[in-house]
């Protein structure tokens, strides 16, 4: 099997988001402004990559169910987006994402997702990591168990992603991902990478390095599969100020997410 690589695609990703729109001067000056620093701590966030938090109880996401049937996938209503960040950063989420960046932060998107059986495969499930700054968050807010619905995430550690982004397989072109990942280290004479998945419980939400870490969705079997995906940058103002402005957090599936900067976020 050919594998189609691009070594040059990690300098592309970080010159577009960390330079040209700004991002790595958005996180220095956040953190330069940060008024927490007693908050921070030693999380598993930052030692892995990834952290799981129980949430959500089963009656609020009896209710969010409910929404997707009504639709809400197709029309993305932000209060709603909203209100159930505002429950998520309020617990200690708030900590770990906070001892990630050394800032404050806000949800610059978020989109409501739902997965059937038998839906066709995206490239989300081949390995990838997401394309934006060095150092943004991925959340993702599951409001179905991953034992009634057979789907989940699935995560290779950051040492494994770091040796394939220098391989030239993180930022390759999108049509270019594979599912087997053991294909290819082999065919790099790579050590093969551990794959770990977390189990998942309606209300649990999921947090992870998406630009480090390599992930790819599982799809569901059984049932369908509701899901909120929310992503996170750096912002030098408090998520409730950013928020408040009556902008963010914009729908995730309309756009690149994330635009230029500097500015745009805190004016």
């Amino acid at each position: 099997m050919e594998f189609q690589l691009n070594p040059s695609g990690c300098r592309q990703v970080i010159q577009e988001y960390d330079i040209v729109r700004g991002y790595g001067p958005q996180l220095a000056a956040a953190r330069g402004e940060f008024g927490r620093t007693g908050s921070l701590v030693d999380t598993e966030l930052n030692r892995s990559g990834v952290v799981k938090k129980s949430v959500f109880d089963s009656g609020e996401c009896d209710e969010a169910n409910a929404r997707f049937v009504d639709g809400i996938c197709e029309k993305f209503d932000r209060s709603l987006a909203v209100r159930l960040l505002d429950r998520i950063f309020s617990t200690d989420i708030d900590s770990d994402i906070i001892s990630y960046f050394g800032s404050e932060y806000f949800p610059i998107a978020a989109g409501f997702t739902e997965a059937q059986p038998g839906d066709s495969p995206t490239e989300s499930d081949r390995w990838h990591c997401d394309a934006g700054p060095s150092n943004h968050l991925i959340m993702a807010v599951y409001f179905t168990d991953s034992e009634a619905d057979g789907a989940n995430t699935l995560f290779i550690d950051r040492k494994s992603t770091s040796d394939l982004k220098s391989a030239g397989y993180v930022y390759c072109d999108i049509h270019d991902r594979v599912s087997n990942i053991e294909d290819l280290t082999d065919e790099l004479g790579m050590e093969r990478p551990e794959i770990s998945t977390l189990p998942v419980k309606a209300g649990d939400v999921i947090v992870f390095d998406a630009p480090n870490i390599l992930h790819r969705r599982s799809m569901p079997k059984l049932a369908a599969r509701h899901v909120m995906f929310v992503a996170i940058t750096p912002s030098i103002l408090s998520w409730r100020e950013v928020v408040g402005h009556g902008t963010f957090p914009l729908p995730l599936e309309a756009q690149d997410p994330f635009l230029h900067l500097p500015g745009y976020a805190q004016e």
